[in-house]
């Protein structure tokens, strides 16, 4: 069985809060006779989200499971492949016999154990094969067939006797683990939002299912656009990069001279685009919002500046890998960068 790729330092690409409704596993037919003839706008997040996460080509994909209650620590499993067949305890004439089939990542799962015993952390790896699955994961396979993808897939647990300190604590162990591990790593939170049941003698306010009118209270339809919003926010703001092609103007000057100031700016852009398109393919696939800015002078003063002007969270330098003279030159503007930068950096060779 292959291992998964690594890469020279462990990363999260990619993350996301996904709905694991059991409605999820029915047939379309089914599914839009509860939807009023509609099919649930789930299926159609779920092949928006399979895309991005093909696009980021993750060694494994992270499940935080809201059904998996543990007392004591926060687990995570660490076998190396679950197979069987999954029966719903909670809803089990509705959900019922699913097949699954996939890997695990059994390196990961203990890594983030080791990390949190370092930090005095309660996170545990279970590597028990026939450990039980909850469909809060199983759902989420499924949809984002990733048995299919061969793509491993270790899940974590809720401490219910955790506060929320334990559970910070318990991030920052999944972090440094990933770091280490040089992996690239999804993660999904599955899970909902208000998550209020109706009334077991409860009467549909609307035919279509699906609709906002069907959650049970009116506060909680408040609360949950509410959270909706700050997360678009968020996601806005995280997911916002400016890709920078900076060009020492040293040279530039004279060629201005010769050739004129619009052959000069039509070939600094030509370049640019060159050199950035790589980075902006990856972008589009992914769905993050970006720009790109091209700008002359001295290069790690026009970062700098750059960055402070635009109010940046974070500097990202990379190499255009043109050998030794081009990791000398990269050195000396990373060197100048870090030391005037207010921000944090991260440099890519």
């Amino acid at each position: 069985m292959p291992t998964p790729m690594a890469t020279h330092t462990g990363q999260i690409v990619g993350a996301a809060l996904v709905s694991h409704h059991p409605g999820l596993m029915q047939c379309e037919e089914f599914r839009r006779l509860m939807g009023h003839g509609q099919d649930s706008d789930l299926i159609a997040g779920y092949a928006r989200l399979r895309e991005r996460i093909s696009a980021a080509r993750p060694d494994v994909v992270m499940i935080f499971d809201s059904h998996w209650f543990t007392t004591g620590y926060h687990l995570v499993d660490g076998g190396a492949h679950y197979r069987g067949s999954y029966t719903s305890d909670e809803m089990p004439w509705y959900l019922h016999g699913v097949p699954y089939d996939y890997r695990g990542c059994p390196e990961l799962a203990l890594g983030i154990e080791a990390v949190s015993r370092e930090q005095g952390g309660y996170n545990r790896a279970i590597c028990h094969p026939e450990l039980g699955r909850h469909y809060a994961s199983i759902n989420l396979i499924k949809q984002l067939r990733l048995e299919f993808s061969n793509t491993p897939v270790v899940t974590v647990s809720s401490c219910q006797n955790c506060d929320w300190p334990h559970f910070l604590k318990s991030g920052e162990a999944i972090a440094e683990a990933i770091r280490r591990s040089q992996l690239k790593v999804v993660m999904l939170a599955s899970g909902a939002l208000s998550h209020k049941f109706n009334g077991i003698d409860w009467t549909p306010n609307h035919p279509r299912i699906f609709h906002e009118s069907n959650v049970s209270r009116p506060e909680n339809i408040e609360s949950d656009k509410r959270a909706i919003e700050l997360i678009e926010q968020s996601t806005a703001k995280a997911n916002s990069l400016t890709l920078i092609s900076v060009h020492d103007d040293a040279g530039i000057r004279h060629a201005k001279a010769f050739v004129g100031s619009s052959a000069v700016s039509d070939y600094l852009r030509e370049l640019s685009d060159k050199e950035l398109k790589p980075a902006m393919k990856v972008l589009d696939a992914s769905g993050i919002k970006h720009d790109m800015a091209i700008v002359v002078g001295n290069v790690s003063r026009e970062i700098v500046s750059f960055a402070d002007k635009g109010k940046y969270d974070m500097i990202v330098l990379g190499s255009k890998g043109r050998g030794a003279i081009a990791d000398l030159l990269l050195g000396s503007v990373a060197q100048r960068v870090l030391a005037h930068a207010s921000q944090p950096v991260l440099l890519i060779k």
